[in-house]
């Protein structure tokens, strides 16, 4: 050790550690305490601007269904006597204020009253919601409540009138603040007590018992002994003083002490590397269990799909018979109908309808109306049968059963039998309050492709599953599908929708199995991965993901003829 080196009293440091603790936990309490005021003081806002709001409308409803206006005028002018309330107001669904704090402005648009506040009130009016705000107005700071009528005052187009109320917050910022401050100088005032009382322990406790045990060290460079009157102490320092004794009675086995601490610091080198090695072998061994469980998983659900498509092809095959039957007897059957009628039709004109009898008949079974309904019926009825017989097609074409074998195939055939299958998706029968979602085709000429056409069609019902889910809840929903034949020999199909996108951080993971954006029980994180493989590994083609937020999402994937 220097002696030249100044020495750095270790009750500064300790206290100097201690108080920048303290000081951390200090502003750690401040900041804490900062937010339960200001969460409280939010709170007690929206308390109140609900409470006067909601009793408000309560109270004024009845009042202007009879027309009582000088009644509501004084109700309004009590609720704006409350404290901290700046203006109260009632508006008609056309923006008129009926009623006011202000008597002078009553029957002026509340626009004009305060332009900053047309949103807000047009929002609450329109959508039937309440709407809340802070905002400065003439120069206060301020928080606007504005609650919608909830049965009464509906205008055209089904807006509303809506009761408004404005809170001067200045009052309750300056409590707030003045808590803060109380609070926060009780805090700074703990923490210096507890300095205090941390130092005065420390020298007492601590450093008068190190002094005196330095000095005995110092005391026993020149006699060759030590010696420490402990006193009354009993804690790591009597201890460090019964260390130093042993070290001045046991200096002659010093070496052999040394050597066995090497000794153990080798052992505890090489079990650490052991223990590395076995940590390595463990890490791998759980990585290959993981790609084991991802194949196992994989394999039942291509199993599953084949079982699906086994199901459906036995299903379309059954159908499709009858439905011919029934198709083609239809044909007849509206034949017949037709020749029955253009008979009746010649007959009456030729022979008329004098008799009485035939006349009473005609106008019972009303005759004109079953010549005129049965054509309308029996072609519903034909209508209904091709569409069963196109959605069996289509089933038939989706399995593909007849192709474990790459064949040739037509793409855009694919296409439609999927969109064909997920119709009842794309109509959103569900959710009959949003539009169907709009599917727009930019076919070009492709030639046949040399591929396996079940797991093609697995793929593209991915892919328009994935942007269906993605448009669930947009108005105008649109799926564009974009076929073109590349000059390197390649397919390409692209399937773009104008949903919310996916944001960068999370696209290069959307091809990992189990990884899925969507809620827990609407999605596996199995369907991209399985397209993937299915392209990339199956088709030697690629399959990849552009997307922009707020725009939309493209999946596009390139297969050779």
């Amino acid at each position: 050790m220097n002696s030249a080196a100044p020495i750095k009293p270790i009750f500064r440091q300790l206290l100097l550690g201690f108080g920048a603790s303290l000081t951390i936990v200090g502003f750690g309490a401040t900041w804490l305490n900062y937010r339960i005021i200001h969460r409280d003081l939010e709170r007690q806002i929206n308390i109140r601007a609900s409470s006067i709001t909601q009793s408000l409308q309560i109270s004024s409803e009845g009042l202007i269904d009879l027309g009582y206006f000088p009644l509501l005028e004084r109700v309004v002018t009590n609720y704006a006597t409350l404290p901290e309330v700046k203006e109260v107001a009632i508006v008609d669904p056309q923006g008129i204020t009926i009623s006011h704090s202000l008597v002078t402005q009553i029957n002026r648009p509340f626009a004009e009253i305060h332009p900053s506040l047309r949103g807000l009130v047009e929002a609450a009016s329109t959508t039937g919601q309440t709407q809340s705000q802070r905002m400065h107005l003439e120069g206060h700071s301020t928080f606007v409540e504005v609650l919608p009528f909830s049965n009464m005052m509906f205008g055209a187009g089904g807006q509303r009138g809506v009761a408004i109320a404005i809170l001067d917050l200045e009052p309750l910022e300056r409590e707030a603040r003045k808590t803060f401050i109380i609070s926060n100088s009780a805090i700074a005032a703990g923490i210096l007590l507890i300095l205090g009382i941390m130092g005065y322990v420390i020298h007492r406790g601590i450093l008068s018992p190190l002094m005196r045990l330095n000095q005995a060290v110092e005391n026993s460079k020149t006699s060759g002994n030590f010696s420490f009157d402990a006193g009354k102490l009993n804690n790591e320092i009597t201890f460090l003083a019964h260390t130093f004794n042993d070290v001045y009675q046991q200096l002659a086995t010093y070496e052999e002490l040394e050597t066995e601490v090497q000794q153990r610091k080798e052992a505890e080198i090489a079990l650490r590397e052991s223990e590395a090695e076995e940590r390595r072998k463990a890490e791998a061994l759980a990585a290959t269990i993981k790609e084991l469980k991802e194949t196992q998983i994989q394999l039942i659900q291509t199993e599953k799909m084949s079982s699906l498509g086994q199901m459906v092809a036995g299903l379309a095959h059954e159908i499709n018979n009858p439905v011919n039957f029934i198709h083609n007897n239809l044909v007849c059957a509206n034949g017949y109908l037709k020749d029955l009628i253009d008979l009746s039709s010649l007959y009456r004109n030729i022979y008329g309808d004098t008799h009485p009898e035939i006349r009473q008949k005609i106008d019972d079974i009303d005759f004109d109306f079953i010549q005129e309904d049965a054509a309308k019926l029996f072609c519903s009825l034909l209508n209904g049968s091709e569409r069963i017989y196109n959605l069996v097609v289509s089933l038939r074409n989706f399995s593909r059963l007849d192709q474990a074998e790459q064949k040739n195939v037509d793409i855009h055939e694919g296409i439609e039998s999927t969109l064909l299958i997920l119709n009842n998706r794309l109509e959103r029968l569900k959710n009959t309050s949003v539009p169907p979602i709009q599917v727009v085709k930019n076919y070009g000429e492709l030639p046949l492709a040399h591929c396996y056409a079940s797991q093609l069609n697995q793929v593209f019902m991915n892919l328009l599953s994935n942007a269906i889910d993605a448009l669930e809840e947009k108005v105008d929903g649109i799926i564009t599908i974009t076929t073109k034949y590349l000059d390197s020999g390649y397919l390409k199909v692209a399937i773009a929708d104008n949903g919310c996108g996916i944001p960068e951080g999370i696209r290069d993971s959307l091809f990992d199995p189990f990884f899925t954006t969507k809620t827990v029980g609407k999605g596996t994180g199995l369907g991209l991965s399985i397209s993937y493989k299915i392209i990339v590994e199956e088709h030697n083609g690629k399959l990849y993901c552009e997307s922009e937020v707020g725009v939309g999402t493209s999946f596009t994937l390139e297969i050779p003829c």
